[in-house]
């Protein structure tokens, strides 16, 4: 039976909780709650779950997880329903990434394959030192990790994949577009527009415990990235100019890119992303293959917006020959995209010697370098041409 010819993984109707905190540590503070969510999830879909700080995201996915239990409605499941896999607490900071995978696997009730999960989680060469030795990457791999590896019908993510490097970023991307190929589901909650862009296809839009939005991730995108209140400094941003550096196909390179930007006070955000060019109904047509960022912030300079150049690697280990598309965007602190720059494409050099131009030096015919053209902001913005 295909996945749309079966019945709905998830139906949730009219649910509502209060979350209030502990007696006597809340000094009298009311409750936070869901109100009235009504939706459902047909098999193979993928679903973001958008909302600022406190919109009730992770509240609903532990609702749905059975970590907590509603005061009123109904969640119906058809299928195993995973935990809820994020940048969660390790156990303890002195176990070992085998032992943390084991007890996961304890804890889950499933039997995990301890060495595969190492594996994919690129953690072999570190697998026996305790977990607090690991840096800020390899822990984030193994949160995601062993709740990746639990059999499920329904995964649930709270924004671990935008913790990640980008290599398992896109691998964790690619496994979770197969299961919904083969009729799992995928529900992303968080702010990371990139990951939402990069594999889903629909949008929930929390704001304060209700559900405000559900439809094509296009338009959930373009109510939660509202324009600021005029007169933001942060929403004058212009992507002047971007550089690539040549890279030659399967040399484990990477791609250098280099972006001038002219921003206002503030923290900002810089996305780059390679893709396959291409419209809907090709194979492969403008799919996120890699994509890495960078944050800087801007001091105030008074009228002036002096202009930064900003350096970000893409990995191109074994890069097949052909067309690629980079897109580059500028995004507040809180992943409101403010200028994009997706007007380029770069073919690799098979014949540019090792010995070639240094990725800061002025870079020749075969780079790309967009026009000069200054984008306007955007109330919602696509990876996709």
């Amino acid at each position: 039976m295909s996945p749309a010819a079966r019945p709905a993984l998830l139906q949730v109707r009219a649910l509502a909780t209060t979350l209030r905190p502990p007696l006597g540590l809340g000094g009298g503070a009311p409750g936070f709650g869901l109100k009235d969510i009504s939706f459902s999830v047909a098999p193979g879909a993928t679903v973001a779950l958008l909302g600022q700080n406190g919109a009730g995201k992770t509240t609903l996915l532990r609702l749905l997880a059975g970590v907590y239990r509603p005061q009123g409605g109904v969640i119906s499941a058809h299928g195993r329903v995973g935990p809820v896999i994020g940048w969660t607490p390790l156990f303890s900071a002195e176990l070992t990434p085998r032992e943390h995978v084991r007890a996961y696997g304890m804890v889950a009730g499933v039997a995990l394959d301890v060495d595969d999960v190492i594996h994919r989680a690129g953690l072999d060469a570190v697998a026996q030192r305790p977990v607090r030795l690991l840096s800020a990457g390899e822990q984030a791999r193994l949160a995601l990790a062993p709740g990746l590896a639990v059999p499920a019908d329904l995964y649930l993510l709270d924004e671990g994949l935008s913790l990640c490097d980008p290599a398992y970023r896109a691998a964790a991307i690619a496994f979770l577009r197969r299961r919904a190929d083969e009729g799992a589901a995928v529900i992303l909650a968080g702010q990371d527009l990139l990951c939402a862009r990069a594999l889903c296809s629909r949008g929930l839009l929390l704001e304060r415990g209700r559900l405000i939005a559900d439809t094509d991730l296009d338009t959930a995108i373009a109510v939660f990235t509202a324009p600021s209140a005029e007169g933001d400094p942060t929403r004058t941003v212009v992507i002047e100019s971007v550089e690539v550096q040549p890279v030659i196909p399967g040399a484990g390179e990477r791609i250098d890119v280099r972006c001038r930007v002219r921003t206002g006070p503030g923290a900002f955000a810089l996305l780059v992303a390679l893709k396959r060019p291409g419209g809907p109904g090709r194979a492969g047509g403008g799919a996120v293959l890699f994509s890495s960022r960078c944050i800087f912030s801007q001091e105030d300079h008074g009228d002036t917006r002096p202009a930064r150049t900003l350096a970000v690697g893409i990995p191109a280990s074994a890069l097949p020959q052909g067309r690629y598309q980079i897109a580059v965007a500028v995004t507040d602190s809180r992943g409101v995209p403010l200028a994009i720059r997706e007007d380029g494409a770069f073919m690799p050099e098979p014949q540019t010697p090792r010995d070639g131009p240094s990725p800061l030096s002025p870079l020749p015919d075969s780079s790309i370098s967009l026009s000069t053209s200054a984008t306007s902001v955007a109330r919602s913005w696509d990876f996709d041409p």
